[in-house]
């Protein structure tokens, strides 16, 4: 499974296949629709039926596909010095997000017509249920391939958790990334965790209060 969403061509053909869909079912869908929602989930965008809105989530997903193989790009240069085994790990890792995003946008562009949605919780919740079930994957699939590596006797490897850095032995709060291309967190730290919360929690602030501020 996990080498099947690892393959270049799938996002893409999941892509072709949602505009294919959309352009099938276009004439079953209403006048206009809610795309978006504003503060206190007051309704400020909308897509026609005849415009090229209906196809803006498959747009958006083909974008998201040209940066991740940038990203791909940028890690194969970066990753020269790295045993190959290691470098196509990180490739995996993101062209396994790229699918899994794919079928995300794939199923919004079909949902926001087809539902015709009057609040944006479904989608949230949705979103948030794919985006967990992603990093599961890519946990399991981490866990996997970094115990057949070890197997084979790939060095300094000892330290990953699937996806995570845990090294109570190591005294910096930022380590260099598996794949050889940014950092992350020593999660063995006593700040890593502390730190962690702060960079995410003002998304998280954001979106909470986006849906409960007063119309």
């Amino acid at each position: 499974m996990h080498r099947l969403l690892a393959h270049p061509a799938l996002a893409p053909v999941v892509l072709a296949l949602s505009t294919g869909a959309l352009v099938l079912l276009r004439p079953t869908f209403p006048e206009r629709w809610i795309v978006h929602w504003g503060v206190g989930n007051v309704p400020d965008g909308w897509a026609t039926r005849d415009g090229l809105g209906v196809f803006f989530p498959v747009m958006l997903g083909a974008g998201i596909q040209v940066f991740l193989e940038l990203m791909v790009l940028l890690m194969r240069s970066a990753q020269r010095s790295l045993d190959p085994r290691l470098a196509a790990l990180g490739v995996a890792q993101a062209r396994i997000a790229g699918t899994m995003l794919a079928v995300m946008m794939g199923a919004l562009a079909l949902a926001l017509p087809l539902l015709n949605l009057q609040t944006p919780w479904l989608i949230i919740l949705g979103a948030f249920g794919w985006v967990g079930l992603l990093v599961v994957v890519l946990v399991v699939y981490n866990r996997r391939e970094l115990a057949r590596l070890r197997a084979e006797g790939v060095p300094g490897l000892e330290h990953y958790r699937g996806i995570l850095y845990v090294n109570p032995n190591d005294e910096r709060l930022w380590v260099p990334k598996l794949a050889g291309m940014g950092w992350t967190l020593n999660f063995a730290h006593p700040r890593a965790w502390l730190l962690l919360v702060v960079l995410i929690s003002p998304a998280l602030i954001a979106i909470v209060a986006l849906m409960i501020l007063p119309k």
